[in-house]
């Protein structure tokens, strides 16, 4: 959904020629006799009026639209900036607590459970992990069940129908601080190459932590650029105060010659 926002250089704009309308409403019949007598006199300076200030508004209009776009532009590139420090500072503080409860598994170090058996042989616990998929995925499992864990972290498996057919899907994802990371473990996948999936998935913690931090900087910088270049006046707002300026002149000296002229036909009838 699109938002119409109406702002005071908009504003400012459009009363340029609101202004000449009400003017021209007010003073309809003095402005007549006034621009019969100038056109008696000097047919060209009503033209040069005229054209000068039909020209300069749609020029202005296209130059602060312009403006416009630019700055909400900006406002969104803010909203960004401001989401990725958002995001940036919550994952590190995520992947911090991770890293807190990651238990080792390399090496003679490794341990799985499956469910519910502890296993410290790689190929013996996929094995059991790929046995336990196979049978959930041809139960057509639904809903989440936890059939794993591994350096303190579960494993999910998510299952769900879908469709008119017979049509089944799942997911296996680790369960980890404020998120949840798929795993691909296809029925296809072997023993020792789901159990090296898994180990990779938690081994690179602190360089995921460091590309958060990375990520945080650079979103700062951006802020830092975008803010700067939310301020400041419309590029050109001292053009329109001046074009503003003559038009009240204008007004001025046309209605006060058209007061003249109407009181001078009066006097004349």
């Amino acid at each position: 959904m699109q938002a119409t926002v109406q702002t005071n250089m908009r504003r400012e704009i459009d009363e340029i020629p609101e202004a000449a309308a009400r003017l021209l409403d007010r003073l309809a019949k003095d402005f007549a006799a006034t621009g019969a007598a100038l056109r008696a006199e000097d047919s060209e300076f009503v033209v040069t009026v005229a054209c000068g200030l039909s020209d300069y508004v749609p020029e202005i209009v296209h130059r602060a639209e312009g403006e416009i776009a630019r700055r909400f532009a900006v406002r969104r590139q803010v909203r960004d900036a401001e989401r990725d420090i958002e995001v940036s500072l919550r994952r590190i503080g995520e992947i911090g607590k991770d890293i807190a409860r990651l238990v080792p598994t390399a090496g003679d170090a490794f341990t799985m459970t499956v469910t519910g058996v502890s296993y410290d042989e790689r190929k013996e616990a996929g094995r059991a992990l790929m046995k336990e998929i196979l049978t959930l995925v041809q139960l057509q499992q639904e809903s989440e069940i936890v059939v794993a864990s591994i350096g303190g972290f579960d494993l999910v498996y998510d299952g769900e129908r879908f469709g008119k057919s017979d049509g089944y899907r799942y997911t296996t994802m680790l369960q980890r601080t404020g998120a949840d990371y798929e795993i691909d473990l296809a029925v296809t996948v072997t023993p020792i190459g789901a159990v090296f999936r898994l180990e990779h998935a938690l081994d690179d913690f602190d360089g995921e932590r460091e590309r958060y931090r990375q990520r945080l900087e650079e979103a700062r910088r951006r802020l830092a650029s975008y803010q700067s270049r939310q301020g400041g006046d419309f590029t050109f707002a001292s053009e329109l105060a001046e074009k503003r300026r003559q038009l009240r002149e204008v007004e001025a000296e046309l209605a006060a010659e058209a007061r003249e002229a109407g009181a001078s036909a009066r006097e004349s009838a």
